[in-house]
């Protein structure tokens, strides 16, 4: 696959081939909101193209064919060059600008790194990278938004990072962030919340104030987490009010949730503001993956996963 910044001062165009795709599509999406919704590229006989303004640096998300992810960082005016094999999508190589080889650097360390090694290998990247862009999606992939990541190790990589960066919002976004988790570790009271659902219907915090209650986090573009939406249908469906159910999905378009949800007949209630991983919900309640779960039993914390057997044991021994 082949991917280049147009050479137009505000232009970002993507273009190129996977080997062994002949035909397909992923999407592009940024989690920083450059992009205000998810765009679909279409691989034709193992070609695409793709186009979009890039007035500043922003990071990019492409979610492949396998529905890994690669993040690709845009710079105005900026052409790299990917190469990638539909067979070995963690192993593509993007050359043509620093923050873009850097990353590429970084996935070969990690190819065959175990979660606690490539942990490791992040946090010095980081230490060593102070002022990448790579470095501040490094932190959020495998600091703050990894359930499993040292809390007080995340703090500490911010603090270096924000002596380095000066007044950096998202550093300070990231720190606000990590600090709530903190705050809603297991056995934690829930925070408040209220919001509307997608047919406009109050839903709060009040909800898991008794009895068993999950919230979770569900995309159009995530195999996994509709997979395990449809399993959480039917845990619904098994357990009935003893069981209080809340899906918060992060497509940037209400449209998509509401298709999805027509489409596979989900009984849940569904909170989709637009806000993708900014919401307001997601900020309260300390939720920064997908799928992630959390298990509230009489308005406490009783178990934060991303693990959907642990769910469903964890459900069993709740609801006997």
């Amino acid at each position: 696959m082949l991917l280049s910044c147009g050479s137009g001062g505000n232009r970002f165009k993507i273009s190129g081939r996977i080997l062994h795709l002949s035909q397909g599509m992923f999407l592009v999406y940024s989690p920083d909101g450059s992009l205000d919704h998810i765009d679909t590229i279409n691989v034709e006989a193992g070609r695409f193209a793709y186009e979009m303004m890039c007035e500043e640096p922003t990071t990019l998300v492409l979610v492949m064919p396998n529905f890994s992810e690669q993040p690709v960082f845009a710079e105005p005016g900026a052409s790299v060059e990917i190469e990638a094999d539909a067979s070995h999508l963690r192993e593509m190589e993007i050359k043509g600008t620093k923050e873009n080889e850097l990353m590429t650097a970084f996935r070969r360390q990690t190819v065959d790194a175990s979660p606690p090694e490539t942990r490791k290998l992040a946090a010095d990247f980081i230490r060593n990278h102070k002022s990448s862009a790579v470095s501040l999606y490094l932190l959020k992939r495998y600091f703050v938004a990894d359930m499993q990541a040292d809390r007080h190790e995340a703090l500490r990589l911010i603090d270096e990072l924000m002596a380095e960066n000066g007044d950096n919002s998202e550093l300070k976004a990231q720190r606000t962030y990590v600090q709530k988790a903190m705050r809603t570790a297991t056995g934690s009271t829930l925070p408040a919340f209220t919001a509307r659902d997608i047919n406009g219907n109050a839903v709060s915090s009040a909800m898991f104030a008794r009895g068993v209650g999950i919230i979770y986090t569900w995309a159009s573009w995530s195999f996994e987490s509709q997979n395990t939406q449809r399993r959480l249908n039917a845990m619904l469906s098994e357990y009935g009010q003893r069981l209080t159910m809340l899906g918060v999905n992060i497509d940037a378009s209400t449209d998509d949730c509401r298709a999805v949800v027509s489409r596979e007949h989900v009984a849940i209630r569904q909170i989709c503001d637009g806000k993708m991983f900014s919401s307001p919900v997601l900020t309260a309640v300390g939720l920064s993956d997908v799928p992630e779960f959390m298990v509230v039993k009489d308005g406490r914390i009783a178990l934060r996963t991303s693990d959907f057997q642990r769910l469903s044991d964890e459900i069993k021994q709740m609801i006997k």
